[in-house]
């Protein structure tokens, strides 16, 4: 079995250790520990003893198996080998930057990374992700492949037409290490101006909030006001 064909952690491992007996039930477990820095961590060395390779998407054919709204919604994975060519494509456009609207479970943002950071001569912090997506089977997915990378970056749930989020996700790897885990926070509603809705891409919010805070840390980069933001204050 290849990276390229299938999965290599399989269907039944994935549920073995979310401790489920049916693949329906993972996305909300998958979230709750999401949310629980020590269950999140200890998951993560539980994948980690079974695949240390974080160049692909673990999830993706399991993800498709037992997730994907193929009909309803005709949601479908880009194949990794079509991930793999646009990356390169578009690398050199701002190599330190890597943004996806429909990420899905960040498939394509893994390839990016994989083919764009060095770890050996740059830190996590030179680095800056993007993720939006509607589902809210795809959230809990993409939110474990930003922190256990220990990537920094936005994670959007909602309408990326419309603008409009449930909720949105702040991940950052606070001690700037590739062999850490990031943390995760959901940025709360009522810090939000109007000119930070502006920069941020946001018209509203729905449904109901998140509330989520394990970083002290929570000053990002603007690109549009060139200066540093923070998201929790």
């Amino acid at each position: 079995m290849t990276k390229g064909d299938s999965l290599m952690i399989s269907v039944e491992t994935v549920n073995e250790i979310l401790k489920i007996d049916d693949s329906y039930k993972a996305p909300d477990k998958l979230m709750q520990a999401m949310l629980n820095k020590e269950s999140r961590e200890a998951m993560f060395r539980k994948f980690l003893e079974i695949e240390r390779d974080l160049s692909y998407d673990w999830f993706q054919s399991y993800y498709e198996q037992e997730h994907a709204e193929r009909k309803g919604k005709k949601q479908d994975f880009t194949p990794m080998a079509v991930s793999d060519l646009l990356s390169k494509l578009v690398q050199d456009s701002d190599p330190h930057t890597f943004t996806d609207d429909t990420a899905g479970n960040g498939g394509m943002l893994i390839k990016a990374w994989r083919n764009n950071a060095n770890p050996i001569t740059t830190n996590p912090s030179e680095y800056w992700f993007v993720a939006k997506d509607l589902s809210d089977r795809s959230i809990p997915f993409l939110i474990f492949n930003f922190a256990i990378r220990g990537w920094n970056g936005l994670v959007y749930h909602g309408d990326i037409l419309e603008q409009k989020y449930k909720n949105i996700y702040f991940i950052q790897n606070p001690d700037d290490n590739w062999v850490g885990f990031s943390e995760v926070n959901s940025v709360p509603r009522n810090n939000f101006d109007d000119e930070d809705k502006r920069w941020l891409g946001i018209s509203e919010f729905y449904g109901d909030e998140v509330s989520h805070i394990e970083s002290e840390n929570s000053v990002v980069w603007d690109n549009q006001k060139k200066g540093q933001v923070s998201l929790f204050e």
